[in-house]
């Protein structure tokens, strides 16, 4: 995850069981980081998944492999773990594999994806009456089915005003996108389209603010004068 002017960037991992902060020089520039410090979530989870911030950077979401619970940690400065504390667990009583957690802007809405591996592919929708207090969510009775797609949804996204949604497949190695015609409302989901992707073993995305093609990111491969193969590095 990035904090909000991408000068600051988030990672978990299964062998330190914890959120890694690094710093950046260039926003959204992963090769100018330094890293900063982490935060122990070992004494919740052996297993963390998914991460999710409030916009401010003062309450940090995990959900986790292995459980059905969200956990909250509140961050006295915004955007930095040295200074977070946990703060309350949340039991979504729906899956044991939890993958990806997203919220709505303004904190009201809740989005987890799950898979069992079995059956349970989808993404659950929750409404929360305090906004960003996870103690005060519900399960709206509302799932995003992802099995014609993938078995096994790792990470989900929206775009800036919710009509979009995205999910990456951990089976397939893809990305799927949906289209909303009510913002943030899943119940309103259609599949658009999916795009394969280069890899294996990708378990989270976010988007970055795009930058300006260059001599340094930009190829351009003509052949024969009839097709150009572009790519940004």
């Amino acid at each position: 995850q990035f904090n909000a002017d991408g000068t600051k960037f988030f990672a978990m991992g299964y062998q330190g069981d914890d959120v890694n902060e690094y710093t950046l020089s260039t926003a959204y520039d992963l090769t100018t980081y330094t890293f900063v410090d982490s935060y122990d979530i070992s004494g919740k989870t052996d297993q963390p998944e998914g991460l999710d911030f409030k916009p401010d950077g003062t309450e940090m979401y995990v959900v986790t492999r292995g459980d059905s619970n969200v956990h909250q940690y509140t961050l006295s400065t915004g955007f930095d773990v040295s200074t977070a504390s946990f703060t309350r667990t949340f039991d979504t009583s729906r899956d044991n594999y939890c993958h990806g957690i997203r919220f709505k802007p303004d904190g009201t809405k809740m989005y987890i994806c799950a898979s069992d591996f079995t059956s349970a592919d989808q993404t659950d929708q929750y409404t929360l009456s305090t906004a960003w207090d996870i103690s005060t969510a519900s399960f709206d009775s509302v799932s995003l089915d992802h099995s014609s797609q993938d078995s096994v949804p790792n990470d989900i996204l929206f775009n800036d005003d919710g009509t979009k949604f995205y999910m990456l497949g951990g089976a397939g190695h893809t990305i799927s996108e949906y289209t909303l015609s009510t913002a943030y409302q899943l119940s309103s989901a259609s599949f658009s389209t999916e795009t394969s992707i280069v890899g294996w073993e990708h378990t989270a995305m976010t988007f970055a603010n795009g930058g300006s093609a260059s001599n340094d990111n930009y190829i351009g491969i003509s052949q024969g004068g009839k097709q150009t193969l572009k790519s940004i590095l």
